[in-house]
């Protein structure tokens, strides 16, 4: 009788892990993508007609090619996604911020987050040389030169000796330290975000028959013409995970775009204006993704803004009202888009969104107008038509509560903050912030986010910015508004790898 009981318990046991596997298989299989949740036209597939030639090559049209073949030194969006498909970092950053390792088989911070330990995995350059720690470290000097125009130089002044180093003062960079063939060091001036997104870059060398730089990535430079083309051909000693053995970023004014898409000689193009966007949906083949530029703007408070306020402010602050009435109800093409978080402006689960959801408005409204009495909530105003617009809506949203903004107009907010201007909250909207200045300009205590960065580094680099965002909401309450947008419009043949590597999912 036992032996039975305990075959129907095995028998139930793996019935309930099977139907466990199929939920979870199920959710997975229903839960919306990424590439769902922006995709804001359905290109028809069947439309395109390519020879077997064309399918097998990538073209995309942009309006930016570089002026250098020196392209991961250079500054703008073409030269970042040609440099994407030919070198590789360390670690990589998506644009929803999840961190992955590259070049990096082993990454250990020190317990402060102020030092970190490299392992490199066996990779091989285009030309087959092996990758060594002497390649990064020469990357990093090359790309810190005094001269370099590498967009990311202010970043790296986060390693020991790299201010000194780049500006000319020091003919080492103290900060990194190889330790063996395939092993360095890089020792940083404090815990910091930065600590994480200096090992983005890319790393490189000359090839010694190759008149470009060449790198560990699925492609080469195959052909260079400055502001005119650039042809990738596939790196043999690298996996491909994209499918297609040439890809070619073109010259492509929009007036040059029609012509081109005739015949089909377009992949992929960025969009940014009405018109543009209207032309590629005509075209009836691309799928079309709204998508952030990378900067937001952002709510805040004074560091000597009690929690009370900033937890009503949060609980009154209509974001999707504040947007449709600050963009006069245009539609999103011509504007913003709403940002998702405070670490990313297109970051799903957002934590900040989720804690003000379970704020009780009414209670902190009544709390708050008893402890203030009739002191207004000082607002802090960039003294301009655009700034004065957010401010009324602003007032408008908070007298619906009984809540009265007062302006606190100055001709420049950061310097007004910086001098100790008297202030409860004020809206920066020059998208122009980083995740680390956003935050920084909040703080109530630096030794308490240094602490909580460090830990964070050496415990799970990987999550850091994921356990930031809920840092942030829980702690200071920044409340992320709107983000810088554009349109990538893709042919809908696209392969799903090509397309996470433009979108930079």
């Amino acid at each position: 009788m036992k032996k039975i009981i305990k075959r129907k318990r095995v028998i139930w046991f793996c019935f309930g892990g099977i139907l466990l596997a199929a939920a979870i298989c199920l959710a997975v299989f229903l839960s919306p993508s990424r590439q769902q949740e922006y995709l804001v036209f359905q290109g028809n597939e069947e439309l395109i007609q390519k020879t077997e030639e064309q399918k097998n090559e990538f073209i995309i049209g942009c309006s930016e090619i570089p002026q250098n073949s020196f392209v991961c030194g250079e500054a703008g969006k073409t030269a970042e996604q040609i440099s994407g498909f030919i070198f590789e970092p360390l670690v990589s950053i998506s644009a929803s911020k999840q961190v992955e390792p590259k070049l990096a088989r082993e990454v250990s911070f020190a317990a402060d987050g102020k030092s970190v330990e490299i392992t490199l995995q066996e990779k091989f350059f285009s030309d087959g040389s092996n990758l060594t720690a002497q390649d990064v470290l020469s990357s990093y000097m090359g790309l810190s030169t005094p001269g370099s125009a590498y967009p990311s130089k202010t970043v790296l002044q986060a390693i020991e000796g790299m201010r000194e180093y780049q500006e000319g003062d020091a003919s080492e960079i103290t900060g990194i330290e190889i330790t063996g063939v395939n092993t360095l060091r890089i020792s940083f001036t404090e815990a910091s975000v930065y600590n994480l997104e200096a090992l983005c870059v890319p790393v490189w060398k000359k090839g010694e028959d190759s008149p470009y730089p060449i790198g560990t990535g699925p492609y080469q430079l195959e052909l260079f013409q400055a502001s005119q083309q650039v042809v990738l051909s596939e790196n043999q000693q690298s996996s491909n995970p994209y499918g297609y053995h040439r890809i070619q970023f073109v010259n492509l004014p929009l007036e040059s775009l029609k012509e081109r898409l005739q015949d089909f000689s377009i992949d992929a193009v960025t969009v940014n204006g009405t018109s543009g966007y209207e032309l590629m949906k005509e075209a009836g083949y691309f799928d079309i993704y709204h998508l952030s530029a990378g900067n937001y703007s952002y709510l805040s408070f004074s560091p000597q803004a009690d929690e009370l306020l900033r937890q009503t402010a949060c609980a009154v602050f209509k974001r999707d009202d504040f947007i449709r009435s600050v963009r006069n109800g245009s539609e999103p093409i011509d504007g913003y888009i709403g940002a998702e978080g405070v670490t990313a402006p297109l970051k799903s689960g957002d934590a900040f969104w989720h804690l003000a959801s379970k704020l009780e408005t009414d209670r902190l409204v009544e709390r708050l107008r008893k402890e203030r009495g009739e002191e207004p909530i000082k607002f802090l105003c960039l003294d301009q038509t655009k700034a004065r617009i957010y401010y009324k809506e602003l007032s408008e949203q908070f007298e619906a509560y009984g809540l009265k903004l007062e302006g606190v107009f100055v001709p420049d907010v950061g310097q007004a903050v910086q001098s100790g201007t008297e202030y409860d909250m004020t809206y920066y909207f020059g998208m122009d912030q980083t995740p680390e200045e956003a935050i920084k300009k909040n703080l109530f205590e630096k030794e308490e986010y240094q602490s909580f960065l460090g830990e964070q580094l050496a415990s799970d680099y990987r999550s850091l910015y994921s356990e930031l965002e809920k840092w942030a909401a829980d702690r200071l309450r920044l409340l992320p508004v709107d983000a810088k947008d554009y349109y990538l419009a893709v042919s809908s043949d696209c392969r799903e790898e090509m397309l996470n590597q433009l979108t930079g999912w």
